[in-house]
């Protein structure tokens, strides 16, 4: 998580008594949410955001094991609200030179129909069903989804790219 970053200090209060919204929730989980809020978007901005998000409607629901399909949520709602630009991988994120480096790269650069899939199941390990309740689609169009975002992963890998 970048240095900076302080989703649980004083200025992150829930809208319901002033308390923290992250109270009930530990430093991991919020590290979690953040990291697969970064890789569904590709950016620390908008990683960021989401998770600040998520936690505050963790504050008002008061249930500290939805964190994460808040964080989900929280990512489709941004990209909603944003412009279309803003779903292109943010360039330079990850180093280069280091095959983990290249695939999360590679990962970055899937278009986020593909890269939501593949981060929350391929790399979170959540199951075909659970990914297609969180994002809103069918587990058919999960595994269609899927399969197109590792066979663009293997070409880019592949490529070189």
């Amino acid at each position: 998580m970048n240095q900076t970053l302080d989703l649980c200090g004083p200025a992150r209060l829930d809208s319901l008594g002033g308390r923290p919204a992250t109270a009930a929730v530990s430093d991991k989980a919020v590290a979690r949410a953040y990291s697969v809020a970064f890789r569904m978007t590709g950016n620390e901005a908008d990683a960021e955001a989401a998770t600040q998000q998520a936690l505050l409607r963790l504050g008002r629901q008061l249930d500290a094991g939805s964190l994460y399909q808040f964080t989900v949520r929280a990512v489709v709602d941004l990209r909603r609200t944003r412009p279309t630009d803003r779903d292109e991988p943010v360039s330079g994120d990850a180093p280069s030179g280091h095959r983990l480096s290249r695939l999360e790269a590679a990962i970055a650069a899937l278009p986020p129909a593909y890269r939501d899939p593949f981060v929350l199941a391929d790399v979170e390990g959540m199951s075909a069903a659970a990914v297609g309740e969180l994002l809103g689609v069918s587990v058919s169009v999960v595994k269609d989804q899927l399969h197109r975002a590792r066979m663009l992963l293997c070409a880019a890998l592949r490529d070189g790219r």
